[in-house]
């Protein structure tokens, strides 16, 4: 319901009100050029300390010792609430953020399960992916035949990326900043078709389907079990979730 959503919009804008970045961290943004004011988005849903984004190596291993620019925040442990908090902040952010000259992202550490959310200054979606070396390996997808897929889509597709870890990654089709209300898909059309969601810079999934299972197989054998199930958690969503054993 768009009341229920403009009060949520509402408290979440207080609520950041009453975050503040120690001096500590006010430092290390001013020394990465990175506004204070929109770094306190990385802290206000978590409350984490933030820090700088760490390096990643050849491997996919995260050395927080060894910075890159970009700042970012830990979050707990992945959970139901943990997943639709960050795709309400990206979904509502994330134009925004890249407007002002900054990608807004979460990764996967190299230890399972522990996210982080990020901001990084001056850097697209791709560099994100070559960043973090997000790969298939194991069907013989390395990050730059990766890079060169997701780059293929977004000639076709209003695209961005949601968040990425070593061997998966999640990408949503968006015109707008669009509001997101708990139900991200088909079974809300009247609310995409107002959003501007539902045209032709968004693919239409049942024929999609087929090159993301080409691309991707382990979504049929491993995750969804069949390609009706992957259409229908496509529409959900809005994107895509692609995952590599």
């Amino acid at each position: 319901d768009e009341g229920i959503e403009k009060v949520i919009d509402f408290f979440i804008k207080i609520s950041r009100f009453k975050i503040k970045l120690s001096q500590d961290e006010k430092n290390l943004c001013e020394s990465l050029g990175i506004d204070k004011d929109l770094a306190v988005i990385i802290k206000s849903h978590n409350g984490s300390t933030i820090i700088k984004l760490p390096k990643c190596n050849e491997y996919g291993e995260m050395d927080f010792n060894d910075s890159s620019d970009g700042i970012c925040a830990q979050y707990p442990t992945k959970t139901e609430s943990f997943t639709d908090e960050i795709y309400r902040i990206l979904y509502r952010e994330k134009q925004a953020y890249l407007k002002k000259g900054y990608t807004l992202f979460c990764f996967e550490a190299a230890k399972y399960e522990e996210y982080y959310l990020a901001l990084s200054k001056v850097k697209t979606d791709m560099n994100v992916l070559k960043w973090r070396k997000t790969n298939g390996i194991n069907h013989g997808i390395d990050n730059e035949i990766l890079i060169a897929k997701i780059e293929e889509w977004k000639q076709r597709y209003d695209l961005v990326l949601w968040a990425c870890g070593g061997d998966w990654l999640q990408i949503f089709f968006i015109h707008e900043a669009p509001k997101y209300n708990g139900q991200l898909g088909s079974s809300n059309k009247g609310f995409y078709e107002k959003s501007k969601l539902w045209d032709k810079r968004t693919p239409k999934f049942y024929k999609f389907a087929n090159e993301v299972a080409e691309f991707c197989p382990d979504l049929i054998t491993q995750v969804y079990g069949s390609k009706k199930k992957l259409i229908e958690e496509m529409e959900r969503i809005n994107g895509v979730y692609l995952w590599w054993d």
